[in-house]
């Protein structure tokens, strides 16, 4: 999935979940359910910087791709608000949604290597139904050639357009 997919999608769940909640969600909280649908993906720039942009295909393999690193991090800035109230509580719950709907998200991709290491640092073992993109005759595919596929595929396009029209809607009930 492209990175600002998992921002979309997360400000549109957070904002249904508050509207169920009958809660007030402004630009804020969807600034912050955006970048905490993106948060794992931050390895990116990494890898951007180190290769260039030449490989930015395998950068799940960084600590802010492992579900345990983001659950260690929320519950200690969740024990630090407790005593502190650095931050109004929905900050916490959207980071608790947020990241988690990244990871299982990747566990859905069909990106070559996506997956997700649920069970770091016991194993580094990935799960996700399609671990390895293929092409018919059953050889990897590369992945630019993954993502000229993804662009040109109308179910994918579909849900990066749905994704920008629930994420411009939003934006208009909110701003």
């Amino acid at each position: 999935m492209y990175f600002t997919s998992h921002g979309n999608t997360n400000a549109a769940v957070i904002y249904i979940l508050f509207s169920i909640l009958n809660w007030q969600f402004n630009i804020a909280y969807f600034v912050f359910s955006w970048l905490m649908g993106m948060a794992p993906d931050l390895d990116v720039l990494l890898e951007i910087r180190r290769h260039y942009a030449k490989d930015i295909y395998h950068h799940h393999e960084y600590i802010t791709h492992k579900p345990l690193f983001w659950y260690v991090l929320i519950l200690v800035g969740s024990g630090v608000n407790l005593y502190f109230h650095f931050f109004r509580w929905e900050y916490i719950l959207i980071a608790f949604i947020g990241v988690p709907s990244h990871f299982l998200m990747d566990g859905i991709g069909e990106a070559p290597g996506e997956g997700v290491e649920w069970l770091w640092p016991f194993t580094n073992k990935k799960f996700g139904p399609w671990l390895i993109a293929r092409d018919k005759s059953g050889q990897p595919i590369d992945p630019m050639k993954w993502y000229q596929y993804y662009f040109r595929n109308p179910y994918f396009i579909t849900w990066e357009v749905i994704g920008l029209i629930a994420v411009a809607w939003i934006s208009s009930r909110v701003f």
